[in-house]
């Protein structure tokens, strides 16, 4: 069981700290209490909080800007929410630029103390859990954003590479090179985490796959896996002559597994395209163009997710 956050309330109002501990209590949050900045920093020392609600001015000590300043150098990476009834908008931005991740008035309303809390808590929790990676990962850990800067990257043998749409933009020569480098780096044990809308890479370099569509998990499993599972072994595209088709079409039932007609082809989903193709000729089918091909993760990926364009 997770313990509930610990939440630093810093002010010099008591019957202020009273309300808003109560309102944190009462959302499953611990609280403990500080009059003003010097006992809130000797608090931090004592046992770090998961949070902590500053007020900017407070007699008898330091205000909330040198006490931020204090807490950031005591715990670096705590999460502090300023508060204040008489600051400007100056008042703001130097807590923010000082490391304050939000700037609440007086008189506090309880939903906005809890969803910045809420809010700060979660950054943080996201920040040690990158920071935890960086660490597990050594480092030589980046962060690189065009295709240069990954195939620069590669050189170094990383043990885990996250890529989002790595090829986008590149002539066939790039990809084909940075495909080379990212599959020699698999097989020496890296792993590779990749988002892509190129069938063709995902077939290349994945191990296994997940198909999304609007958010949802579509399909799951290897290429191989996916490929027999939701699409035949071959592909047979037809193309005709204009105002051929139409016609053509109506002799297709039962020629082949399935079949999909589009509007410049036809695609017969078939285990034997030599069959198929015989069973055309006897059924009088000509068209002008016909192709033959595997079944390819692209087959699968239109099946599931469909031809239409998404926003």
């Amino acid at each position: 069981m997770s313990r509930s956050p610990l939440i630093l309330i810093v002010d010099d109002e008591a019957n202020l700290r009273r309300m808003v501990a109560a309102v944190l209590v009462a959302e499953g949050f611990r609280t403990a209490e500080s009059a003003n900045g010097t006992e809130a920093i000797a608090a931090v020392q004592r046992r770090r909080p998961d949070g902590v609600l500053l007020d900017l001015q407070m007699p008898g000590g330091p205000d909330g800007l040198a006490t931020l300043e204090r807490l950031q150098a005591e715990a670096p990476g705590l999460p502090v929410v300023m508060m204040s009834g008489r600051a400007g908008l100056q008042d703001a931005v130097k807590a923010t630029k000082a490391g304050a991740f939000h700037f609440l008035e007086k008189p506090l309303a309880p939903e906005a103390v809890l969803l910045t809390l809420r809010s700060a808590l979660a950054l943080a929790r996201a920040r040690a859990e990158a920071q935890a990676l960086r660490e597990a990962l050594g480092a030589t850990s980046t962060i690189v954003g065009s295709s240069p800067q990954i195939a620069e990257l590669l050189i170094k043998e990383p043990r885990l590479v996250i890529l989002d749409e790595p090829t986008t933009g590149l002539d066939p020569q790039a990809r084909h090179v940075l495909w080379d480098r990212l599959y020699r780096l698999k097989q020496q044990g890296a792993t590779l985490i990749i988002t892509t809308h190129y069938m063709d890479e995902a077939e290349q370099l994945c191990d296994r796959l997940v198909v999304m569509d609007k958010g949802v998990i579509a399909a799951e499993g290897s290429p191989r896996e996916l490929i027999s599972k939701y699409a035949p072994r071959e592909v047979v595209e037809l193309r005709f002559l204009d105002g051929e088709q139409d016609q053509a079409v109506l002799k297709l039932d039962g020629l082949a597994h399935s079949s999909e007609v589009l509007a410049d082809r036809v695609l017969l989903y078939t285990d034997d395209a030599e069959a198929t193709q015989h069973e055309m000729g006897e059924r009088g089918i000509h068209p002008e163009q016909v192709l033959v091909r595997r079944a390819s993760l692209e087959d699968v990926f239109l099946k599931l997710t469909g031809r239409r364009l998404i926003d």
